[in-house]
């Protein structure tokens, strides 16, 4: 069966719905079932009520792993590949190029599927003036009440500042190892005294 599924890197689980399961399982009723007491959410908070997990046979460009997915009864696409199978495959995703590969095998490019959703996400706004570093896409006056509500339970979330997570880890693959070195740039007088001034 082949099937579309989503890369998701802010997922730490892979997760298929329910109703995919059950469909699946018509097929193969060998799936291997595991009870769980797992309990996860998404990034709203909403529960994904996960039922059970499974072991599920999974290929790729040829490439073949047996993955647990957690089972869900409120995902709303079939499949998600989390940052679990992203880290542990070793797979290098290339944004920019709309394309990702497996380090053990960076000759076999992976195409992102093509559509009308890449062009709705590239549209972004600030969520308000009193959060001008959170940029959403086109949301209704209800949805932003709703974030702007939510950021405010939860101050300690977003930040201008970066951080670590001990979650995962990523390779960035570089086109050379040559440092990249600039002159500095010219300024206006203006920004030039501003500049200064800081110091």
């Amino acid at each position: 069966m082949r099937l579309n599924v989503l890369l998701d890197t802010g997922s730490i689980r892979s997760l298929i719905s329910l109703h995919h399961f059950q469909n699946m399982r018509r097929g193969d009723p060998k799936l291997q079932l595991l009870e769980t007491e797992v309990t996860s959410v998404t990034a709203s908070g909403q529960s994904l009520q996960i039922v059970c997990e499974v072991k599920v046979p999974l290929k790729i460009h040829g490439f073949s792993w047996t993955w647990m997915f957690m089972v869900s009864r409120r995902l709303r696409s079939q499949h998600i590949l989390g940052a679990d199978f992203i880290s542990k495959t070793n797979m290098l995703l290339e944004l920019g190029r709309q394309m990702c590969y497996f380090a053990f095998a960076p000759s076999v490019s992976i195409m992102f599927r093509q559509g009308s959703y890449y062009k709705s996400c590239s549209l972004t706004h600030s969520l308000s003036t009193r959060f001008p570093q959170v940029q959403t896409g086109k949301l209704s006056s209800g949805q932003r009440a709703q974030l702007e509500s939510l950021i405010k339970r939860y101050p300690d979330v977003l930040s201008d500042k970066l951080g670590l997570t001990h979650l995962m880890e990523y390779k960035i693959q570089l086109i050379n190892k040559t440092p990249v070195r600039l002159p500095p740039y010219r300024l206006s007088p203006p920004k030039n005294a501003v500049l200064e001034g800081a110091h």
